[in-house]
């Protein structure tokens, strides 16, 4: 729709002004809210911001989503985007890609298991849950040897590396050595140490495949999936299922 004015609406109730909107008109004298079921169309050249009528309302050669937002000067309300990787609401792109833009208030669980020898190579087995259930697994293998430090931050490394810019992480560390966390993880990656229980089986075993394997593997499962416990080993402690942390206590490893 092409448009031959622009003006503002006002709605009052009892003399007071309750509602102020803009209001396109075309050049056939259709008007519409102008500002209503706005999309964001971003391409390698450049953007469109057009309206539920089809209007364009700005363009321009900035393809980041953010800096666009960021520069518009109205009130968006529930902005669609549309661009390589992604079709939704901005909202929601926000939340998984705007790292410092949003607050961290979602938290994803883990387990990590790990045994610190005297050789050069090590591993980690790491699982993420949900109550009694696994939502995916990872076995990794380290080729290199590390100090106590390196090794708790490559844990927290790679776990941030799995989070959204919404979420922070609590680990169950069974068989971390007390290592100073980098800063840079502070409120999103919390260590606590943990002796081994059988909670831990599925970590343990993902640790010992990967020693076997000499690769690292992961996987994430489109359900959630539930291991149970085999009594594998000898010397857990007692204890079944998956245990929630105790969060009141400081985390020992940061």
């Amino acid at each position: 729709m092409s448009l031959r004015c622009i003006y503002k609406e006002h709605t009052y109730y009892r003399n007071t002004e309750c509602e102020s909107k803009l209001i396109g008109e075309s050049r056939e004298g259709n008007r519409a809210p102008l500002l209503t079921g706005l999309t964001l169309t971003i391409n390698d050249e450049g953007y469109t911001l057009t309206n539920a009528e089809g209007c364009i309302l700005r363009q321009g050669n900035e393809t980041d989503p953010f800096v666009i937002y960021d520069s518009m000067s109205f009130e968006v309300g529930a902005l669609k985007l549309v661009m390589p990787g992604f079709a939704g609401v901005f909202d929601r792109y926000e939340n998984k890609h705007g790292y410092g833009r949003v607050g961290k208030d979602i938290k994803r669980k883990f387990i990590a298991y790990t045994e610190r020898g005297e050789g050069n190579e090590g591993a980690i087995g790491l699982i993420e849950y949900d109550r009694h259930n696994t939502l995916s697994i990872h076995s990794l293998y380290i080729p290199q040897a590390m100090t106590n430090k390196e090794h708790v931050n490559y844990l927290a490394e790679y776990i941030e590396g799995l989070l959204y810019a919404n979420e922070y992480a609590t680990v169950q560390a069974v068989n971390f050595t007390q290592g100073k966390i980098d800063g840079k993880y502070a409120g999103i990656v919390k260590m606590y140490g943990a002796p081994y229980k059988p909670r831990h089986e599925q970590a343990r075993l993902l640790y010992m495949d990967a020693i076997l394997r000499g690769t690292s593997i992961t996987e994430v499962f489109d359900e959630p999936m539930r291991y149970e416990i085999q009594g594998l080993f000898d010397d857990a402690d007692s204890g079944e299922g998956v245990s929630e942390i105790d969060e009141e206590k400081e985390p020992i490893l940061t």
